[in-house]
């Protein structure tokens, strides 16, 4: 009997040797702290499924860089408060299918925050987003054609995202033909209620031109215009403000 107690007592003293306690979750454990491996997991799972909204988004190393929380907006308060809002409430977005049109010079911004709400909306939510330029845009359209490939399909893959950014719309270079199909794409993703920002150095008066009264009629029903006149955002950056 002594025996056997003495072997108890060894397990015992052994099992108690061996338990750790998590200083985190203040647990005790003995080979990994559960919590601290299901949190593991958990991060695990999100970066992987980060990571595969970035591959799919189209966005460059500096745009995935964009934050509301480094733009500088001392110049372009009210234009960061719409695109934050915008972001912030992104089921609400998505329900009422909002739009954005941003016009402007060159250099106020437009881009950054157009690529912060993507970041942010990917990171919460893990958003499908795509963005584009009007120039890939247009020649992906041309490459399609010049493989006589559907056109249709190179369309499609633009009316599937939960945002869809179309950036640096201008007007030389570009064909009534290619405005068509750019028209085409916002008026299905306008029906659909699926968000999209459209993102132009032109005036306004150029866009109602180009776009035509119906589309900006349709965007400013959707969500809206937002002009950026402030001083060129590069030159804010490089002043350090």
């Amino acid at each position: 009997m002594k025996a056997l107690n003495d072997i108890q007592n060894k397990l015992a003293a052994a099992k108690e040797k061996a338990m750790n306690i998590c200083d985190k979750h203040k647990k005790e454990f003995r080979f990994d702290c559960p919590e601290c491996t299901g949190e593991s997991d958990a991060l695990a799972e999100h970066q992987a499924k980060l990571d595969k909204r970035i591959k799919e988004s189209g966005m460059h190393k500096r745009h995935l860089e964009a934050s509301f929380n480094n733009f500088k907006q001392q110049q372009a308060k009210q234009q960061y408060n719409i695109c934050k809002k915008f972001a912030d409430n992104w089921q609400q977005t998505m329900e009422d299918g909002k739009d954005l049109l941003m016009f402007g010079s060159v250099g106020t911004g437009k881009t950054h925050l157009a690529c912060a709400i993507a970041n942010q909306i990917m990171m919460k939510h893990y958003a499908h987003v795509k963005y584009t330029t009007f120039m890939m845009l247009t020649f992906a359209m041309r490459d399609a054609q010049n493989l006589r490939q559907s056109l249709t399909g190179a369309i499609s893959q633009l009316t599937k995202p939960d945002l869809l950014i179309i950036d640096e719309i201008g007007l030389k270079g570009f064909t009534e033909y290619e405005f068509s199909l750019l028209n085409e794409i916002i008026d299905f993703r306008y029906r659909e209620k699926m968000p999209t920002i459209l993102a132009s150095n032109m005036n306004w008066q150029e866009i109602v031109s180009t776009l035509g009264d119906r589309v900006v009629s349709r965007i400013f029903e959707s969500g809206g215009g937002l002009r950026f006149n402030n001083e060129d955002y590069r030159k804010i950056i490089a002043k350090g403000a």
